[in-house]
């Protein structure tokens, strides 16, 4: 992962560093402003609140699709505005312990690999099965939302619930990749009949 660390204090940002380097990740870490780079691209910006405002709201507006941690004390109201303005994430107090913020780095960056995941399943959905049900409106659609994701067995009974009075068997186990025996078992392990 590409981190960037906006942090005034060297010694703590240098800390992180090392700490994030220990799981390869690559890190770039600026004391000023005036370094950042918006061509560059990071999937995680550690901001440290002892910045001026205008500076975060600069940061946050350089990079609106990253993943953005606060470090530092940050008041509720403070922390709320950002989360309603900006995509802001989380934010962990100083002092902290470095494994709870890598805890809560890796936490992110799983999310967004799971939404990305979850966007690639709807697509699937709604490109590939819709083909055979063109006159019917009762494809699965994950997206409408995508904090709410599904294990292999919630999803496959989801969509055999849907699509059984749809789709013939040979159809359904065909779209699966399944066999007919397998989805059998499934319907019946799942307890959709």
């Amino acid at each position: 992962m590409n981190i960037l660390i906006i942090e005034n204090e060297t010694y703590l940002s240098q800390k992180i560093i090392l700490r994030l380097q220990e799981d390869n990740h690559s890190c770039t870490s600026i004391y000023s402003i005036d370094e950042l780079d918006s061509e560059n691209k990071y999937d995680v910006i550690l901001l440290s609140t002892g910045y001026e405002k205008k500076v975060i709201t600069k940061v946050l507006k350089l990079h609106p699709s990253t993943i953005i941690i606060f470090l530092g004390d940050c008041n509720k109201v403070f922390y709320l505005k950002y989360i309603k303005d900006f995509k802001l994430h989380d934010y962990i107090s100083k002092p902290f312990v470095m494994d709870q913020l890598i805890r809560m780095i890796n936490h992110y960056i799983t999310y967004e690999y799971l939404v990305s995941n979850n966007k690639s399943l709807d697509f699937y959905c709604n490109n590939i099965l819709k083909k055979d049900i063109k006159e019917s409106s009762t494809c699965f659609n994950l997206s409408s939302n995508l904090y709410f994701l599904l294990s292999i067995d919630d999803y496959l009974k989801q969509i055999i619930h849907t699509f059984q009075h749809i789709l013939t068997d040979v159809e359904l186990s065909k779209k699966l990749g399944i066999s007919r025996k397998t989805l059998w078992a499934k319907r019946k392990k799942l307890k959709v009949l």
